[in-house]
């Protein structure tokens, strides 16, 4: 008999199919994340595995149990018992869940040849800002559910969850659900919630113990401070100095090696002056390749002194398509440049809550910085189908792992690395962070790669705010 200790396969409870349709119901998953829920099915039949991101634990493993229960699938969910995985493979023919944040580097191997055997189903769970495992990533991109984090649902969304939420504990006691006043609604929305769902179902739930036929501000006990307005005094500052000293050493790096090269070809035309005097083919070609290291030089620290003067932000609420309208304009020069072609995909009449200037000049960097690094015979995806976020899809030349290094939350990348990215990429992350955006690098099949932008949502202390429609 195996010691408790030894990691061996635990079957999970199952969900019956009524609570995983409200667990994958409308209100909490948009359109396109409840088309692929419904791929389920075939995925199961398949042994095509499923990714399902969510900011808590708790939600990753609920929305994977849903997705089982309603799979079709003949038996139970099976987990490991520990954060290592058992020697022992599962049964054939089972569904197996894997969250890729406890699952170690040797175990990686393990789920890679499941994969490939075929006979099991993986359900892998994982954060939606951490980049997946390079050896899995290409694998776990057939079906794709993302649950938003509370934080990211609108104010209508959120009153659906609530009811929903609320229903639930009134059938188990068997009174009628109460309701959700609207002060009260408007203290969850403004609320960070640093739990997620389960913080949120705690403070629902304790409010209903207290609350009668209506739940009010006062029965809700709120365990982390709410969210403060987004004013400027409540933003970081964007001087050089708000940089972490490691950001501020590798940012002046990027910038040393950018002004290295153009100088570096100016240098080396100077030591050749006395041919270029009695040749005037040569004299034209160094003043052609003088102006433009010249250029380069002056492009770098303008756009430099251009982030030391954003300022502190100062958030309104901005409709994307005049941003991104401006921006692809204004970058039509060094696309043309490159031969590089960038389709816009999706809607992007969405709104977001930003400091418009601050918005503009990163997706400017952003952009240009993806531009730089693209392989122009397969150009670049700017996709905006999904409310709220904006993808960038593109074939790079650089390692996807120096990318996700470098929009990493903390990360930099090593100063002894003679190759660095654009510095618009630094900057484009440094600025888009604190706008209230977050960024993150998906690597796709082949040498594709995603930088993922999720633009910060409009919080409930911002009613009265008016719509900007551009930027700097």
């Amino acid at each position: 008999m195996s010691r408790p200790s030894e990691p061996r396969w635990v079957a999970l409870p199952g969900l019956d199919t009524e609570r995983a349709r409200d667990v994958l119901g409308a209100g909490e998953l948009s359109e396109p994340r409840a088309r692929e829920a419904a791929l389920a099915a075939r995925a199961s039949a398949a042994s095509l595995a499923m990714l399902v991101t969510a900011p808590s634990p708790t939600g990753r493993l609920r929305t994977a149990r849903a997705l089982h229960a309603l799979s079709g699938r003949s038996g139970t969910l099976l987990v490991s018992s520990t954060e290592t995985l058992p020697g022992e493979p599962p049964p054939r023919g089972a569904a197996v869940y894997a969250d890729l944040v406890t699952v170690a580097d040797a175990d990686l191997l393990v789920l890679d040849c499941l994969l490939d055997d075929g006979d099991v189903w993986l359900l892998a769970g994982a954060d939606p800002h951490t980049a997946l495992p390079e050896r899995l990533a290409p694998r776990l991109h057939v079906a794709h559910v993302d649950v938003p984090g509370i934080d990211a649902l609108d104010i209508e969304t959120l009153r659906v969850l609530a009811a929903r939420v609320l229903a639930g504990l009134a059938q188990r006691t068997g009174r009628p659900p109460p309701t959700l006043d609207d002060p009260a609604l408007g203290a969850l929305h403004a609320h960070h919630w640093a739990g997620d769902r389960p913080e949120l179902e705690a403070v629902l739930g304790r409010a209903f113990l207290l609350a009668d036929e209506a739940i009010g501000i006062d029965h809700l006990t709120l365990a982390a401070p709410a969210r403060p307005p987004a004013t400027a005094a409540a933003l970081p500052d964007t001087s050089l100095g708000g940089l972490s000293e490691a950001r501020l050493e590798y940012l002046m790096a990027i910038l040393a090696h950018e002004l290295r090269n153009p100088l570096v070809t100016i240098k080396t035309f100077t030591g050749h002056l006395p041919a270029l005097l009695d040749d005037a083919t040569l004299r034209e070609r160094f003043a052609g390749l003088a102006d433009d290291a010249i250029e380069r030089m002056d492009a770098a620290l303008e756009n430099l002194v251009a982030f030391t003067r954003l300022g502190a932000p100062r958030p309104a609420t901005v409709l994307l398509q005049p941003v991104l309208d401006a921006v692809v304009s204004e970058l039509a020069p060094q696309l043309a440049e490159r031969a590089l072609h960038l389709q816009r995909v999706g809607n992007a009449a969405t709104a977001c809550f930003a400091d418009p200037e601050h918005l503009a000049y990163g997706l400017r960097n952003l952009l240009s910085g993806v531009a730089s690094e693209a392989d122009p015979e397969d150009g670049v995806v700017v996709d905006t189908s999904v409310n709220g976020v904006v993808g960038v899809r593109f074939s790079t030349g650089a390692a996807a792992s120096r990318l996700r290094e470098l929009l990493a939350p903390d990360g930099v990348a090593a100063l002894t690395d003679p190759t660095f990215l654009p510095l618009s990429l630094t900057l484009a992350r440094t600025v888009l962070e604190r706008t209230g955006a977050r960024v993150g690098v998906v690597p796709e099949p082949g040498d594709r790669t995603s930088v993922i932008l999720h633009l910060p949502a409009r919080p409930a202390t911002a009613k009265s705010e008016e719509v900007g429609e551009g930027g700097g």
